[in-house]
């Protein structure tokens, strides 16, 4: 269940990518064109709210719900489970949020800019960073994908904990008390639809008043979100996020005015410079640093079939922020235009590079590695037909996306957390010693 989840939703993000991609270019073409009539639709209001908010602060909401849905499926099944094994990406990804923060304060720093841009690199665009992997294909590593999709998760977290912390208001304590009442009410029914709905609303009416960033609603209902129905829940909204919020969101936010004198000022002026040298160059090479640091002087390995070529040539996807990295921008530089139009296209020509780096780097090293014995290709089947396993208990070529951290094939594991896959072990057990002629075990 849990293979078919992981390669589910890689499918969909890769799918997803090439819909960001052409809502992007589509807000890019048609501000550029006609910028009147670009504004217009955003600028409406409903209830009192221009669509733009609404599009930020409600849709965004069921993106960082799916997100949150996402970590606690690996916290609890997933890459994220073991976390001796995930300790290498878990580094990396705090490494690039650190490098890319650093690099954007030093830059303003030097150049007397303005600090409070400082989080717009550290976030990664998870579809995005997937759809470049899946560029390359076969020729990288498919532990590659696992490696990255926990970074992501972790990278999510953390960028969601930058929100919460940094992006609001000033807070009022009455509707923080408000908040926590209507989440403990939506964590006594999270499974009847008709009184869960009307109190999540609430939920984000409370969190928007007390002066919290009221997307955090979503992150709250998907850890509230029982593990009886998380895969379900996610299965359902997951295609909903990556299909409608996000090109809605990129379509809202990314049309911005495209000349070369603009261009010029977005990687020059001290806010464009450090988003695109903390997107770029700040957090690929802290991850790689912070990660190498935790293998070298703590018992941390990389998982089997990664070595430090293939980190590398992964570490440049980290830089492709895009959503999220455009959404802090808007919540960073609320109110002054000019600003974020320099920070969304820093955002957009430092994603490009990053995926052509990340791309042509993953490249290479598949040729490397069709010189050299291939990583990832399905080792000679020994007699009787059994496949040989790692010391993990993972047969050997069978892509880590399906077998990643944590969801390895461990048919104990897995009936030890199933009952109903116990007696299927078991059976199969007997059967087995039955074929060779030596008496199983006791129970």
């Amino acid at each position: 269940m849990l293979s078919r989840t992981l390669a589910r939703l890689t499918a969909l993000n890769i799918g997803s990518a090439a819909v960001l991609m052409a809502a992007a270019v589509l807000a890019l073409l048609w501000a550029n064109l006609d910028a009147g009539s670009y504004e217009w639709p955003w600028s409406q209001l409903v209830l009192g709210w221009d669509v733009r908010h609404i599009v930020n602060d409600l849709l965004m909401a069921l993106f960082f719900f799916v997100v949150a849905l996402e970590v606690k499926r690996e916290r609890r099944f997933g890459s994220l489970r073991d976390t001796r094994a995930a300790a290498v990406p878990i580094a990396a990804a705090f490494g690039t949020m650190v490098g890319a923060a650093l690099t954007y304060v030093a830059v303003n720093l030097i150049a007397d800019g303005d600090l409070r841009g400082w989080a717009i690199p550290i976030a990664t665009d998870i579809a995005f960073a997937v759809g470049a992997l899946g560029v390359v294909g076969r020729r990288a590593p498919a532990q590659l994908r696992t490696f990255l999709l926990t970074l992501a998760v972790v990278d999510d977290l953390a960028t969601i904990v930058v929100i919460a912390l940094f992006f609001g208001e000033s807070i009022d304590p009455l509707w923080v008390a408000a908040a926590v009442a209507a989440a403990g009410a939506v964590a006594l029914v999270p499974r009847r639809l008709w009184l869960y709905l009307p109190l999540a609303g609430a939920l984000w009416y409370a969190l928007y008043k007390a002066g919290v960033h009221p997307t955090i609603a979503g992150v709250v209902l998907g850890f509230l979100t029982p593990a009886a129905v998380l895969e379900r829940r996610e299965h359902r909204f997951a295609p909903w996020s990556a299909y409608v919020v996000l090109p809605v969101f990129a379509l809202a936010n990314a049309g911005v005015p495209v000349s070369l004198a603009g261009l010029g000022d977005a990687l020059t002026g001290p806010v464009g410079l450090g988003i695109a040298l903390g997107l770029a160059l700040g957090a690929p090479l802290a991850g790689v640093a912070v990660s190498y640091s935790l293998v070298r002087f703590t018992p941390a390995r990389l998982q089997q079939g990664l070595d430090w070529p293939a980190i590398s040539a992964l570490a440049p996807l980290k830089g492709i922020g895009f959503t999220v990295a455009i959404f802090i921008s808007v919540l960073a530089f609320d109110g002054d235009q000019a600003l974020q139009d320099e920070a969304k296209l820093a955002i957009l020509s430092a994603s490009l590079l990053s995926g052509i780096i990340g791309v042509t780097a993953l490249a290479l090293l598949g040729r490397r590695s069709a010189v050299r014995e291939p990583l990832g290709v399905v080792a000679e089947q020994p007699e009787h037909g059994r496949p040989q396993a790692d010391e993990q208990g993972a047969p050997l070529g069978v892509p880590a996306l399906l077998l990643g951290d944590g969801l390895r094939a461990d048919p104990q594991r897995d009936a030890e957390d199933d009952p109903a896959e116990r007696g299927a072990v078991e059976n199969r057990s007997d059967q087995t010693h039955e074929e060779r002629g030596t008496p199983a075990s006791p129970g």
